[in-house]
């Protein structure tokens, strides 16, 4: 779900979130690993290609290759990890002008793939993997969030729960959500299309959408209580 960050709109309930940057150094230590990786295979391409008497075929393909990663090097140390938000509206992901919004409702799964939180998304979605290394202060309040939200859908061992970092109050910038898209969304209980968003209610704990005709007591995705507790739009 991608949303233009621009614009605002007012409503009914106050939502908010807390936007984290990536950790400093984060950049400059994925650059560094593959700017060496790159110096060593353009180094090799220029060994074999012209300083040795008899060239290698696959010579000119290690410069290109090796060339490429040095770019690529460059590009990485000055672009950096894009910042998270992380609130009642679930995980935002920023990119440039837009935000690529990923609601608890959506999540399947919530756990740790090695050094990265996994975000499993429902029907085949995809995954959306956020590396402890940039952000591990974002993951720690997405899993703090989750537990609250959706805890059957979250997967953290004890030990991985432990490794992360404790959270204090000025961590993360307090932003408010203006606006949620939710127009074209179809409804969790009567799998209606929501035409307008004055008709969705959502679910205050895990933002599920529903047709304002046809809010359910409890939620259809984790269960909580509803009825006269969904939000409007």
């Amino acid at each position: 779900m991608k949303e233009k960050n621009k614009g605002k709109k007012k409503s009914g309930a106050r939502r908010v979130e807390r936007r984290f940057l990536a950790e400093e150094g984060y950049a400059s230590q994925v650059a560094t690993g593959i700017g060496m990786v790159g110096s060593l295979l353009l180094g090799a391409g220029v060994w074999e290609q012209w300083v040795r008497d008899e060239p290698k075929s696959y010579a000119l393909y290690l410069v290109l290759v090796g060339g490429a990663m040095l770019i690529a090097s460059l590009w990485q140390s000055s672009r950096g990890a894009s910042p998270i938000r992380v609130g009642d509206a679930g995980v935002a992901l920023e990119q440039r002008n837009d935000l690529r919004r990923v609601p608890w409702y959506q999540m399947q799964h919530v756990s740790m793939k090695g050094d990265a939180l996994c975000l499993s998304l429902e029907g085949g979605a995809g995954d959306v993997l956020i590396p402890l290394a940039a952000h591990p202060k974002a993951i720690a309040k997405i899993v703090q969030e989750a537990a609250g939200r959706i805890p059957s859908r979250l997967e953290i061992s004890p030990n991985q729960h432990q490794a992360l970092p404790q959270l204090i109050e000025q961590d993360g910038e307090v932003l408010p959500i203006d606006s949620l898209q939710v127009a074209g969304t179809k409804c969790v209980h009567c799998d209606q299309v929501i035409v307008m968003e004055r008709d969705a209610r959502l679910c205050p704990a895990c933002g599920a959408v529903y047709n304002s005709a046809h809010v359910p007591q409890q939620c259809k995705s984790c269960g909580g209580s509803l009825g006269t507790r969904a939000l409007s739009a």
